[in-house]
């Protein structure tokens, strides 16, 4: 009974922790894809590289394995970049579920246990510092959004001129909520809010114009909608198991010879795999609550 209950209270931390530690994997969508996988032991005999094994949860943008197993998305593209610098032979290990939290609970836990070497975007403060090790250099920015219909009349350059702006909050989210309300009264905006219960009931107030804009992320594209604000930037970054700290070194300095060679390449990525596809993806349930 005794182990029972520690593995209650360890679900429940990391349930807590899922919720309000690591927002940016749970704001994208991520399905089951069986993928053939090579072992870091045998890959790293074959070529005589460094096999870094990277956890990949497929989420739209960010990191995706095709049917026919190719790998696509923002970490992919960085991952493999830091891989010419570094030498490092990208073992990329696929994590899916029908429930996407399940798949990104497995992921952190095989993180923590050492079963792979890195796993990203995460967020960096207290929670997360406690359970992993960052690097001081992040490798992208998410932004708190503000989205309206793409059919509709609110653009980037007229939401000020709204008369009351109605403005859809998922009840859930409440650090993203603070934020979606310390930008409206820092510019002054008249507006209403309107909460939901569900992510989905959110959406369905936007689609049938009971809201004007809804609450969202920068890495996670809602359908037939355009971003008309974001604000509240945070930097995610790739983390490791704690101790690893050679790994970590390595890729601090990567990621600054990866700025300071291409400065541009956070940006280029984001508008290929998040700005240019943001009318086309489909907001899912499997959504930050920050």
């Amino acid at each position: 009974m005794p182990m029972n209950n520690e593995k209650v209270r360890r679900n429940t931390k990391l349930k807590k922790t899922l919720s309000h530690a690591v927002s940016v994997l749970l704001g994208l969508a991520m399905v089951a894809v069986p993928v053939q996988s090579v072992s870091a032991e045998d890959s790293e005999a074959d070529t005589g590289r460094q096999t870094i094994r990277v956890a990949f949860p497929t989420q739209e943008g960010m990191s995706f394995f095709g049917h026919s197993g190719k790998v696509t998305g923002y970490n992919y593209d960085y991952l493999e970049k830091i891989s010419e610098y570094t030498g490092w032979e990208m073992e990329y290990v696929p994590y899916g579920s029908v429930d996407g939290n399940e798949a990104v609970g497995t992921a952190i836990s095989d993180l923590q246990e050492g079963k792979v070497d890195l796993l990203g975007p995460l967020l960096k403060n207290k929670a997360t510092e406690e359970m992993f090790d960052f690097p001081e250099k992040s490798y992208g920015t998410v932004y708190t959004t503000l989205c309206a219909l793409s059919a509709g009349g609110i653009r980037e350059n007229n939401i000020y001129n709204v008369d009351v702006l109605r403005v859809g909050l998922w009840q859930k989210a409440e650090t993203r909520n603070e934020e979606v309300l310390t930008y409206l009264k820092s510019e002054n905006m008249p507006y209403e809010v309107i909460y939901y219960e569900t992510s989905a009931e959110q959406l369905e107030a936007l689609n049938n114009s009971s809201v004007d804009v809804i609450s969202s992320v920068s890495l996670s594209p809602v359908a037939n909608s355009r971003i008309v604000a974001q604000f509240a930037p945070r930097p995610y970054y790739f983390a490791t198991t704690n101790g690893n700290t050679e790994l970590i070194r390595k890729l601090d300095e990567t990621i600054a010879l990866i700025d300071l060679v291409d400065p541009n390449l956070q940006d280029t990525l984001y508008n290929t795999y998040f700005r240019v596809a943001n009318e086309a993806f489909r907001l899912t349930e499997v959504r930050s609550p920050l």
